[in-house]
């Protein structure tokens, strides 16, 4: 299965700075504009089905795209943004002194936000959710819609065994493609 892993288009919160995690913030003009441009894209790769992040700015994005790729859609909870607990909704330059904010945006970091989620544990929680897709659904190209921390630390996860890996965050409305091979049980980028 080649899935088409997108980040959703720009928020409010975005362009503020502050981290939303969990929490919400309606796109932008331009984050519509990259959620039309997306499905724009991608209207030619036959996506079949797409599957999206429970939170309002993906699925706004997901709708957008759909009125170009018409496809199936459904929403999967493992899917959400990385959960930064006590820090969702607070600007980045607050948490900048924190010596376990540094830490835990270290690729696979173990370390989480008070009353949050470690980067290693949303990307098994990302991998775990596509690779249950990728086993027990009949799709052969689907677009995923979530966010960009997760989808940084799963692309870590999954190039885990390169040496001297640097996985920028996905920019707003941008995607990358990573397949499923069932002969291995792993997941390939860029293929």
């Amino acid at each position: 299965m080649d899935f088409y892993i997108a980040r959703h288009g720009q928020t409010q919160w975005n362009t503020q700075g502050i981290y939303q995690g969990r929490l919400d913030s309606a796109l932008t003009p331009e984050g519509e504009r990259q959620a039309l441009q997306l499905g724009q894209t991608l209207l030619h790769e036959n996506i079949e089905h797409i599957y999206v992040s429970p939170l309002g700015r993906a699925k706004q994005t997901a709708d957008i795209c759909n009125a170009q790729l018409k496809s199936s859609l459904s929403v999967e909870h493992d899917l959400a943004e990385r959960s930064f607990g006590d820090w969702q909704g607070r600007i980045k330059s607050e948490l900048a002194d924190l010596k376990a904010f540094e830490a835990s945006k270290l690729p696979l970091s173990t370390v989480a936000p008070p009353n949050g989620e470690s980067a290693l544990d949303s990307a098994k929680r990302f991998a775990r959710c596509l690779t249950q897709k990728a086993i027990s659904d009949n799709y052969d190209k689907v677009l995923v819609i979530a966010h960009g921390d997760v989808i940084k630390h799963f692309l870590y996860w999954i190039n885990q065994d390169s040496t001297e890996l640097q996985i920028p965050t996905l920019q707003n409305g941008r995607w990358c493609r990573v397949k499923y091979c069932h002969s291995g049980q792993r997941f390939i980028q860029g293929t």
